[in-house]
C-alpha cells in the first residue's frame, strides 16, 4: 500500500487465478460496507473505496495473465497512444493491440472454470436476480439520447446471444448489480443504456456497459437495450459525451 496524497491511498493483490471466485466475493462483500466511488475503467481489476473518515482507498486485483499484460507490451502500447504526437492511424493501430492483449489476458484470467468461480463469488455476494424490463434500469427516450449525444446512434433493444462483452472486471460486476437492483426499485438513478458498436457479419460489441451487460447475463435476458453505433469514433463520442457531463455535475 502507497500513499499517492493525503486523501488517497493505493495498493495491489496479485492472486492466482484458482482464487477468483474468493477474490469476487470478498469484493462484492467490500463494496456493500463503504462507499463504491469508482469501479475503474482500465482492464484489470481496481475498485476505489471511501472510508468513513473520507480516505479513499484504491484496491487494483491482477491474475497471473492481468499483471503480466498490464506491466508488459500494454502499458508499452498505452503510454504511446497517449502521446499528442502520435498519429491517429497509430493510436487505432495501438488501441486494437490492447484490445488484442488485453482479450486474451481475460480469457486466461476469466475463462472457464475460472469464470464460473468468479460467477459464483458474486453470487455468494448477495447478486440475486434482475427481471428483464429496460425501463426499470435505462432512460429509454430516443429523442433526448439523440440530443444528448448526437443523432448517428440507433435506440433499440439487441438479443444478448448476438453480443460479445469485450471484458469481465469481476468487481465491476459485483458493483453494477446493486445499483441495477436500486434503479429498478426506484431507490436509485437509471443510466443512459450501454453502448454496442455494430459489426459487418451483424454480430455487436460491447464497448460501454460490459458489467451492465454480464448482470443481465448472469440474470437470463434475451434481450437488452443499448444505444447502437457503427463505428469506435461514434462509441468514443458517446464516452467522451458521458465524462463531460459526469464532470459537469461533479462540479456544481
Amino acid at each position: 500500500m502507497r500513499v499517492v496524497r493525503a486523501d488517497l491511498v493505493a495498493g495491489a493483490l496479485h492472486v492466482a487465478q484458482d482464487t477468483i471466485g474468493t477474490v469476487t466475493q470478498f469484493l462484492s462483500r467490500l463494496g456493500q460496507a463503504h462507499a463504491a466511488i469508482d469501479a475503474g475503467e482500465q482492464r484489470d481489476a481496481k475498485f476505489i473505496l471511501q472510508s468513513p473518515e473520507g480516505l479513499a482507498c484504491e484496491l487494483q486485483i491482477n491474475t497471473d495473465s492481468m499483471f503480466a499484460a498490464q506491466h508488459g507490451d500494454g502499458h508499452t502500447w498505452y503510454e504511446e497512444s497517449r502521446k499528442r504526437a502520435t498519429p491517429p492511424d497509430r493510436k487505432a493501430e495501438l488501441l486494437a493491440m490492447q484490445e488484442k492483449l488485453y482479450n486474451q489476458a481475460l480469457e486466461e484470467s476469466y475463462g472457464e472454470p475460472q469464470r464460473q468461480a468468479a460467477l459464483a463469488g458474486i453470487a455468494a455476494g448477495g447478486q440475486g436476480q434482475l427481471p428483464e424490463d429496460g425501463n426499470l434500469y435505462f432512460n429509454l427516450d430516443a429523442n433526448a439520447l439523440k440530443r444528448k449525444y448526437g443523432g448517428f446512434i440507433d435506440v433499440r433493444s439487441v438479443p444478448m446471444a448476438k453480443i460479445r462483452e469485450t471484458r469481465a472486471r469481476p468487481e465491476g460486476i459485483a458493483n453494477a448489480g446493486p445499483l441495477m437492483a436500486k434503479a429498478a426499485q426506484g431507490k436509485g438513478a437509471k443510466r443512459d443504456p450501454i453502448t454496442l458498436i455494430r459489426n459487418a457479419d451483424g454480430s455487436y460489441r460491447v464497448f460501454d456497459g460490459n458489467s451492465t451487460f454480464a448482470n443481465a447475463k448472469l440474470s437470463g435476458w434475451e434481450n437488452i437495450d443499448a444505444m447502437v453505433v457503427t463505428t469506435e469514433e461514434q462509441a468514443a463520442r458517446i464516452e467522451q459525451r458521458m465524462k463531460a457531463l459526469k464532470r459537469a455535475a461533479k462540479a456544481k
